[in-house]
């Protein structure tokens, strides 16, 4: 019985250096757990970044958009919060400067401070999670007069 209780021993060491061993793959972190196993969900599960999600409002290159417009996006499977930037340029290198965009728990997001009139404006919308993240392909709009 001790040589037995050893043996799952060392088994549960390697199971649970395999569960913190985590390999990412075009965005996604796949836990290899190997067979036999512990802890809740089984061996053989694997746990992923956020899904795909699409953003929908304003629509990508809508024109005469508010000033501070409500930016809205699809729910992302497994996501934990959402973080939304607002840019000038489409590489983001700059970003508008937005309060309480970071860690929302919503899929929509009332732009504060009100942005420029007559200004194309790029946005894309982060879903994070514990295994990774997703960014949304970027949309543009531009502010009405």
């Amino acid at each position: 019985m001790k040589r037995f209780l050893q043996s799952r021993e060392r088994t549960r060491s390697w199971s649970l250096f395999m569960i913190t061993t985590a390999v990412l793959v075009a965005g996604l972190v796949l836990v290899s757990c190997g067979s036999g196993g512990y802890g809740s969900g089984g061996m053989g599960s694997s746990y992923s970044a956020p899904g795909i999600f699409t953003l929908t409002s304003p629509t990508d290159t809508a024109t005469g958009v508010s000033t501070t417009p409500t930016l809205m996006w699809t729910a992302s499977s497994g996501a934990t919060s959402y973080t939304v930037e607002v840019s000038l340029v489409s590489n983001f290198t700059t970003t508008v400067t937005l309060t309480g965009a970071t860690g929302l728990m919503t899929t929509m997001y009332t732009v504060s401070p009100a942005l420029s009139t007559s200004t194309l404006y790029y946005w894309r919308v982060t879903a994070f999670n514990y295994y990774g993240m997703y960014t949304a392909p970027t949309f543009t709009f531009t502010t009405g007069p």
